[in-house]
């Protein structure tokens, strides 16, 4: 994507020319957060100007001339844009309804981003979606709390209508918002995605009975989405509930919602029963009741169909860890599992490693955290035994196996006094330093072999130092003579 600034604009005007040329994606963004009416007839021109733009976005926009924006909005329907991303544009009144009118008559938009909408957008915004027949995403960061959502009931007619769209996300939404939305999509034919990221309270019960409604009733929805949406145990229970009567729906993401013990045990009940979810995310519960993720890990034991499992950004017991383990010897339908524990012990890593040896199915596993000489030596055994497991940390195997055998290679060759180009041990080092948890992996031999190159004495040194020396080094690739390492 292209960024172009009003002072391009200025330039293309006095050129007497277009500033737009053969490129299909271009961003907008005022360095003084004011798009004049020669800025927007210019804009204007050079979208038209060049018919593979696909991709136009107007970003940070405090101020702009309202006919300016309506000529720009008339220019969009004779084009070949099918996303149309709008961040922090104040539309009020007239420039409000210029954008809706482009969407009702627009046959080529496909993706709809808008952020910071007001109250006095919903009744028009809802109206300008019952009529659009070409919409497929949806993106809308609602502004204004319950007092100043006045359009909702539009919002959810408008919804009802449309039946083109498969995948509406909607941000920063109060309870009445959230009710609207459910009940619109409830007999949506087509809607394949549904998320919702951060509430201003927890769901009423209205909303669950919404919630619940929606997932009785739905048969086209196969991703939900509640993140950061205060998910309490009476939450759950409605999704539970929901889940009964629900076979269509293959990820659940219930993200940075501080989910407790009972919260947990509702969700673990769900695993035990279901048999349609592939992809469950519980990422960014810090907060989340440790007796719960244990019931989660054993209810696993039971499930047959979960392919992945995201317990990033939470804190861990050692029951958990004995509970991880034992899930992952007899669990066989897990193939990712992605967690982030900075406090994590030497002995706890061995409960869930010591398990990886017998799992045929794992195939990826992100474990961040401590990576000391004990835990990398793990890691290497793992990979060792483990034919089934590709990903580690961050980082692909089968890059990480054929940067060590290119550095053996070199290890020999230096043990034999023979000279080795260091170019190419350079390029071995900048696929090693596109992640550290690959470094990390290096053993001692070759950290000696790492260490002389980069002239950092001894094997205790600092990852970040490291890097920079390694990354020094790019601009000399060219030209460094063979040296003996």
């Amino acid at each position: 994507m292209e960024l172009f600034t009003p002072q391009d604009i200025e330039r293309a005007i006095k050129s007497g020319r277009t500033f737009i040329t053969n490129v299909t994606s271009i961003s907008i963004s005022p360095s003084d957060e004011y798009l004049s009416r020669r800025d927007l007839r210019t804009l204007a021109a050079s979208i038209l100007a060049n018919p593979q733009l696909t991709c136009l976005s107007i970003l940070h926009v405090r101020r702009l001339d309202f006919i300016g924006w309506s000529i720009l909005m008339n220019a969009l329907n004779q084009t070949n844009i099918t996303q149309l991303n709008i961040t922090g544009v104040p539309l009020y009144n007239k420039g409000l309804s210029d954008l809706c009118r482009m969407l009702k008559s627009n046959k080529k938009i496909i993706y709809l981003y808008l952020m910071h909408i007001r109250a006095n957008a919903y009744s028009e915004l809802g109206d300008a979606l019952s009529e659009n027949t070409t919409l497929k995403s949806i993106y809308i960061q609602m502004h204004g709390k319950r007092e100043f959502n006045l359009g909702l009931e539009m919002i959810e007619q408008g919804l009802r209508r449309n039946s083109t769209l498969e995948r509406f996300k909607v941000s920063t939404v109060d309870v009445r918002a959230f009710e609207a939305i459910c009940s619109a999509f409830k007999s949506h034919p087509n809607i394949k995605e549904l998320e919702f990221h951060r509430t201003h309270e927890p769901l009423s019960p209205e909303c669950l009975v919404a919630l619940r409604s929606l997932l009785e009733t739905n048969k086209s929805i196969v991703k939900l989405s509640l993140d950061s949406c205060m998910i309490n145990q009476d939450s759950c229970a409605a999704i539970c509930e929901g889940f009964r009567r629900n076979s269509t729906i293959t990820e659940l993401l219930l993200d940075g919602n501080h989910l407790t013990d009972r919260a947990c045990s509702v969700i673990a009940q769900l695993l035990r029963h279901n048999s349609s979810l592939k992809k469950l995310s519980l990422n960014r519960n810090q907060e989340t009741a440790l007796n719960g993720m244990v019931e989660i890990c054993k209810s696993l034991l039971e499930n047959n169909t979960l392919d992945r499992l995201d317990l990033r950004g939470n804190s861990f017991d050692v029951n958990f860890y004995l509970a991880l383990g034992r899930m992952i010897a007899k669990n066989t339908t897990l193939s990712s599992l992605e967690m982030m524990d900075e406090y994590f012990t030497f002995g706890e890593l061995a409960f869930v490693t010591a398990e990886l040896k017998t799992n045929c199915t794992l195939r990826t596993l992100v474990f961040n955290g401590v990576n000391d000489e004990r835990t990398c030596n793990i890691w290497s055994n793992i990979l060792k035994t483990n034919e089934a497991l590709i990903n580690v940390g961050a980082y692909k195997r089968s890059v990480q196996k054929e940067t060590r055998n290119q550095l053996e290679k070199y290890l020999e060759r230096n043990k034999q006094r023979q000279n080795v180009g260091a170019n190419n041990i350079l390029i071995v080092l900048f696929n090693l330093a596109r992640d550290p948890c690959a470094l990390n992996m290096l053993p001692t031999e070759m950290w000696f072999l790492v260490c002389r190159f980069i002239k950092i004495p001894g094997v205790s040194i600092d990852w970040s130092k490291i890097l920079k020396k390694i990354l020094d080094k790019k601009e000399q690739l060219k030209v460094l003579p063979s040296v003996r390492v």
